[in-house]
């Protein structure tokens, strides 16, 4: 995913940060002669973060306290609501009180790190010229806990500069050493959406239960809502017409009421303000997160409960199956004039585009044992008329292994609840075929793109 590489991509040059000067004038005198004293509570002051706009809407990286604590943390959004603002400090906040940090700074060092940022001159020019196309742009910079002021020190990127101030240049030289010396290679960035980025409400309701939801698609939102006889899919109210589809929704009954939804790994949870007795909804980009596993965890240890009524899993009608043991040679054939590489299936609605698949198969002696139409009709003639149906066709061996999840569907793709590990070396294996027939009425569109579910991302 473009996401995950970005993520490695920045823990590898993790050296872009903000600066800001704490009401202190340029003093000439430098090395330093004194350190300024900490604030009394802990202040956010360093943050090291890279943006990009070239795919979709990317922003993550590292900030520091002044208890020396380092946490990181991911604001990319792949669809948003529209009405995001920048309210970068509130969420690092929200973080703190959720995350745990990724490594400690020595006191010393936080302590040398904050004297130098104050003692930037604010009115230094930062000059830069431009380096690169599409790379997005990496800063380091310091903020003033008092006046909550954020000054760049650095950037590279799409334009690479330094600020024109000594202070700001020790500053940098020092924060990278200290980070050079910290591994972040597996780091988690946890991704959180507050109600400025995504939909989101908390409703004051009397339910006594303490449930905890996960709903795969709009019309489950008036399900619940009509069981629980609470407005949860009153947001819907808001949408554009495009959004329709984009989203899951995690609802949480009787809780404080919510600020923000994470997803710390594979974990997904609210961050919660003082109070009680809400009912909490979040739309979640489907995009942010792999939802074909049947348990999905929450951040406090528990699991989200899927709602079983208008969910295709669950559907009798739902029709999944697989078979094993046709031409690989065959199959890359078909893959061609299908476009089925990877993990691409095909979307087949009508009778005629069925006709056409099963031809092309046949002719190209995909099954060896008669048509493939044998194995797809083996619980009758498809109806098309009722039905539309998802396939797909990968390699297999006895090294791979072939397993069913979830199928989801969202705005106009589908996840195939199939996943099997491709071996592209092997060209005298057998290849395996996968496929879902899918009742129309959980299908608003004519053409989906069809996906199957990488299990190594």
């Amino acid at each position: 995913m473009m996401i995950n590489k970005l993520k490695n991509l920045f823990a590898l040059s993790i050296c872009g940060i903000t600066m800001c000067s704490c009401g202190n004038t340029a003093i000439k005198d430098h090395p330093l002669s004194e350190t300024t004293p900490l604030p009394e509570t802990s202040e956010i002051f360093l943050i090291s973060r890279y943006v990009n706009y070239a795919w979709g809407y990317n922003d993550m990286g590292i900030f520091a306290d002044t208890g020396g604590d380092v946490y990181a943390f991911d604001f990319s959004m792949e669809i948003g609501s529209g009405s995001y603002k920048e309210n970068m400090i509130e969420k690092f906040d929200i973080l703190r009180d959720c995350t745990e940090p990724i490594f400690t700074i020595d006191s010393d060092d936080v302590s040398q790190l904050y004297s130098l940022g104050c003692l930037i001159d604010t009115n230094s020019e930062l000059k830069s010229e431009f380096t690169a196309c599409d790379a997005g742009s990496r800063t380091i910079s310091f903020r003033d806990p008092d006046s909550g002021k954020i000054t760049v020190c650095t950037e590279s990127g799409d334009s690479t500069g330094t600020l024109n101030d000594k202070y700001a240049e020790d500053l940098v030289k020092l924060f990278e050493k200290i980070i050079a010396g910290k591994s972040t290679k597996n780091t988690e960035y946890p991704l959180i959406y507050t109600a400025d980025a995504v939909y989101m409400d908390s409703i004051e309701c009397n339910t006594q239960t303490n449930g905890k939801y996960l709903l795969s698609n709009d019309d489950q939102l008036h399900i619940l809502a009509e069981q629980l006889n609470i407005p949860v899919d009153n947001i819907l109210d808001d949408y554009n017409e495009y959004e329709y589809g984009r989203y899951v929704y995690f609802v949480e009954l009787n809780a404080p009421p919510a600020n923000a939804i994470l997803k710390i790994g594979d974990e997904y949870g609210f961050s919660h303000k003082e109070g009680a007795g809400y009912c909490n909804i979040a739309a979640f980009p489907r995009k942010s997160g792999i939802f074909t596993d049947e348990i999905i965890s929450c951040t406090d240890g528990g699991v989200w409960e899927r709602l079983k009524d208008g969910d295709l899993n669950y559907d009798p009608d739902f029709i999944k199956g697989e078979a094993y043991g046709f031409s690989e040679s065959a199959m890359r054939n078909v893959w061609k004039e299908t476009y089925m590489h990877g993990f691409k299936g095909i979307y087949i609605p009508d009778k005629k585009k069925y006709e056409d698949f099963v031809k092309l198969c046949d002719d190209n002696a995909l099954s060896e044992n008669g048509s493939i139409s044998d194995i797809l009709e083996k619980n009758g003639t498809i109806d098309f008329e009722k039905y539309a149906l998802c396939v797909k066709l990968d390699s297999h061996n006895d090294n791979t292994k072939y397993s069913w999840n979830r199928t989801e569907i969202g705005d106009r793709y589908i996840v195939m609840g199939s996943s099997i590990s491709l071996n592209w070396d092997n060209t005298e294996g057998e290849c395996t075929l996968a496929y879902v027939l899918i009742p129309k009425t959980y299908l608003s569109d004519d053409e989906y793109t069809v996906s199957c579910q990488n299990p190594n991302e």
